[in-house]
């Protein structure tokens, strides 16, 4: 203690030791470390967008109105590259087939690079058997109705 300094007074709190942070700063550093993980796995979460919804025109023998949502799935967390097998969560599109107008429940057929160049020009013929998916590139993909239909 140096002469200039007065005595601490009877019976006072200790302040913190020279070189410790207070209590105070630790909780308002890890809250602060918290809120940066969370702002980042938020921003590299994947997130998907409808992009366009075919109604079927062909009936089936349940009565439900069928659909086949086309939604682009935007996966950031691949510009990573953290696996070797980055197929899993790269962006991509999807078509789901089912009586779920949203999307969120049916078959699911995923697009990769090569057959979802030209989305926007992508048709899809309705019969009873089943869909008939066609790409502006010449791809064609056949879904069975009992793969769709039925709760599916």
């Amino acid at each position: 203690m140096s002469d200039l300094e007065s005595p601490p007074a009877p019976g006072a709190a200790p302040g913190p030791a020279p070189g410790k942070p207070s209590a105070g700063r630790v909780v308002a550093g890890v809250v602060a470390s918290v809120a940066v993980v969370l702002v980042a796995v938020a921003a590299w979460w994947p997130r998907t967008d409808v992009v366009t919804t075919f109604r079927a025109d062909a009936t089936y023998g349940d009565g439900r109105q069928y659909v086949a949502v086309v939604r682009h799935v935007h996966a950031p967390i691949t510009a990573l590259r953290l696996s070797g097998d980055s197929s899993s969560a790269t962006d991509h599109y999807e078509i789901v087939l089912g009586s779920d107008p949203s999307g969120n429940y049916g078959h699911y057929v995923r697009l990769d690079a090569g057959t979802a160049e030209g989305i926007d020009g992508l048709t899809i013929t309705w019969a009873e058997p089943g869909a008939s998916i066609r790409y502006p590139s010449g791809h064609a993909l056949y879904v069975p109705a009992r793969l769709f239909t039925g709760g599916r």
